[in-house]
């Protein structure tokens, strides 16, 4: 299974045409591949990719590449992809299956405020973005260079 590093945070009707466009995004992403899959969501709101057949790790591999992928846990210096929670002073949250604090100092992106830097490179909510963890996670490099 490949939890998906997106959110499906609307209700009703809507999330079933949420749902509908993601599995039609997902067939176009792993189609072609001997595999079968179900598209669910977890209780966060987290997309659920469940797969099975011959090309099963491969399909992974492409929805992880794809899309992030939100994990288990974390080890310091590796690189993760949460989304945008929120933001204030203090720097951005992103949930990443867990809530991850990226301090405003370890943005990276120049001077201002989380909130004027967010402002500035047109992030919005649930965006997904990739940090580095580690005792004060950071941004990474990627993400800063993309």
């Amino acid at each position: 299974m490949v939890v998906l590093a997106t959110k499906l945070y609307v209700e009703g009707d809507a999330r079933e045409r949420a749902l509908d466009s993601l599995r039609s995004q997902v067939d176009n992403d792993v189609g072609d591949l001997d595999v079968e899959y179900d598209v669910g969501v977890r209780h966060d709101d987290f997309p659920t990719v469940t797969l099975e057949g011959p090309d099963e790790v491969a399909a992974r591999n492409v929805l992880a590449e794809t899309w992030g992928e939100i994990t288990d846990g974390f080890e310091a210096g590796e690189t993760y992809v949460g989304t945008l929670e929120s933001w204030d002073d203090d720097g951005f949250v992103l949930d990443a299956g867990e809530d991850v604090v990226v301090p405003a100092d370890e943005l990276g992106l120049g001077p201002g405020t989380p909130a004027q830097i967010r402002e500035r490179f047109g992030l919005v909510q649930h965006v997904p973005l990739r940090f580095t963890y580690g005792e004060t996670p950071a941004l990474a490099d990627e993400e800063r260079d993309r």
